[in-house]
């Protein structure tokens, strides 16, 4: 992840492309390459590459091909996270493609597991794309059984969790979540600004100013920052006012 461009570094294909190029079946490289081109936006070298992992002649050594398959593995699993991001931004009259790309990364994954119902790449599989289909019940269930039984607590698998009570209207088990992902890395956008949104549903005004102003400030490009920042203090105005009209009905 060191190879993500941010802040003017050199973008992910500069880095790789030179060498990949140079060193065609070095595969856990091209797995390297294809993480750091999807968090540079780019889904379609990253699916390349992946794909082309996947496809790849099984080495004859024991344990290279051991290593080799797990590196299968984790190539439909970013399969499955590719088609995400693509179906997040695609059209809608595209998203259906993106859905049916995931359920393909879902299948390699279950058949190269032993358990497939217990193995928790698949059931990330699952919970993604029940949510990409609208199922929040069953992408909550799934990402709960990923954090609680598996103990699966990474970034992306709990704000997916989050996202999934989101849509369940279940807020404050959404917070509890995201409050998890801060404590790992406090100065997340994404998360901050989840934070402050769920925070201003639930009322607690205070509290999403204070987040929302963090996020101002790690993020100062970040239009929605400032936005949900003065939203909530025009929140807080009105009750101010309340406050104090109440207050002088009482003395009268």
């Amino acid at each position: 992840h060191q190879f993500r461009s941010i802040d003017g570094l050199p973008k992910a294909s500069s880095v790789f492309g030179p060498y990949l190029a140079r060193n065609p079946k070095d595969y856990l490289a091209q797995v390297q390459a294809a993480i750091a081109y999807r968090l540079d936006g780019d889904f379609e070298n990253s699916r390349v590459l992946l794909e082309a992992v996947l496809d790849a002649e099984l080495l004859p050594v024991g344990f290279m091909s051991q290593f080799q398959l797990r590196l299968r593995s984790i190539s439909a699993r970013e399969l499955v996270l590719v088609g995400l991001s693509q179906w997040e931004i695609a059209e809608e009259g595209e998203r259906a493609m993106h859905i049916e790309r995931m359920e393909a990364a879902r299948d390699r994954l279950v058949s190269m597991a032993v358990e497939p119902a217990a193995d928790p790449a698949v059931l990330e599989a699952d919970a993604r794309i029940a949510y990409v289909k609208g199922e929040f019940g069953i992408a909550s269930a799934n990402f709960d059984r990923l954090v609680t039984q598996f103990g699966q607590t990474d970034l992306m698998t709990l704000l997916g969790a989050a996202l999934s009570l989101e849509q369940l209207d279940q807020i404050g088990r959404a917070l509890a979540h995201i409050d998890r992902g801060l404590a790992l890395d406090p100065r997340n956008p994404e998360l901050l600004e989840r934070r402050a949104r769920y925070l201003m549903r639930m009322r607690r005004y205070e509290e999403a100013e204070e987040t929302a102003r963090m996020l101002t400030q790690v993020a100062p490009g970040r239009q929605s920052g400032q936005l949900i920042l003065d939203d909530v203090q025009s929140r807080l105005a009105i009750e101010d006012g309340t406050a104090a009209a109440d207050d002088m009905q009482a003395v009268f």
